[in-house]
């Protein structure tokens, strides 16, 4: 092999190693582009996902008494629907991430959400000078039952609530007593209404859909954590025993 042939055979070579090179590092940047896209994936699922506080049942007298009358059981059922405000004035302001109905009881309970950019919406809907605060309530949220001979009932939500921030979104989990699903309702949905422009004569905020008469009940059953918590607040009840 001549001189001329041993400089072409090591250009050769040289060009080959680095197109090996070249494709090293564009797969090496793929795999890590895969590895950041799916990262963000499970984080974004994680951080979106409700706090555990928010599937704690809230607990009354009147779900206490039921869950006693019961055997210390109770019926809960679920239905799912689209659980997002979707029309284009309040595209992706509120959701419901959680509803049950306790028959026994005569309650529902549903867990309300929005994102901190709901509060910098709404003060650009309503001219504020301000966003509003995190640490504040600013929403009204109500329980509409519509029953099949087209009456309607509200029925507001009880003064105790829980509430709990995770990320960026902001959590309530509302009680509502009375509710009694029979063959007589037709739909039950949850009005959303903001509290400086509360006046249930005028079109709600939001409004999200929690129960059809027409859609599949799903039974659920009681937590173990939920009946304890039963439990302990009939102890709580009961008078002392000298």
């Amino acid at each position: 092999m001549n001189n001329e042939q041993i400089e072409i055979e090591a250009k050769q070579s040289a060009r080959r190693r680095r197109l090996r090179t070249t494709w090293k590092i564009v797969r090496y940047v793929f795999i890590a582009l895969v590895i950041v896209v799916n990262v963000a994936i499970v984080w974004r699922l994680c951080s979106s996902s409700d706090p555990s506080s928010m599937s704690r049942l809230l607990i009354n007298d009147r779900i206490y008494d039921a869950f006693e009358e019961n055997n210390e059981d109770l019926k809960i059922f679920r239905q799912y629907h689209d659980t997002i405000t979707r029309v284009e004035r309040n595209y992706g302001y509120f959701s419901i991430t959680d509803s049950i109905f306790i028959p026994d009881a005569e309650q529902a309970q549903v867990v309300f959400r929005y994102n901190n950019s709901t509060l910098d919406s709404v003060a650009k809907d309503y001219n504020l000078d301000e966003p509003l605060s995190r640490d504040e309530v600013h929403f009204d949220v109500s329980l509409v039952i519509v029953y099949k001979d087209g009456s309607k009932v509200r029925i507001q939500a009880d003064k105790e609530y829980l509430h709990d921030t995770k990320t960026f979104y902001n959590y309530y989990r509302y009680n509502f007593d009375s509710v009694k699903i029979d063959e007589s309702v037709r739909y039950v949905f949850v009005d959303i209404y903001y509290l400086d422009d509360l006046d249930y004569e005028k079109q709600s905020y939001g409004t999200l859909w929690i129960y059809d008469s027409d859609k599949k009940k799903i039974d659920i059953s009681l937590s173990g954590a939920d009946r304890n918590a039963l439990v302990e607040y009939g102890k709580a009840k009961a008078p002392l025993v000298k």
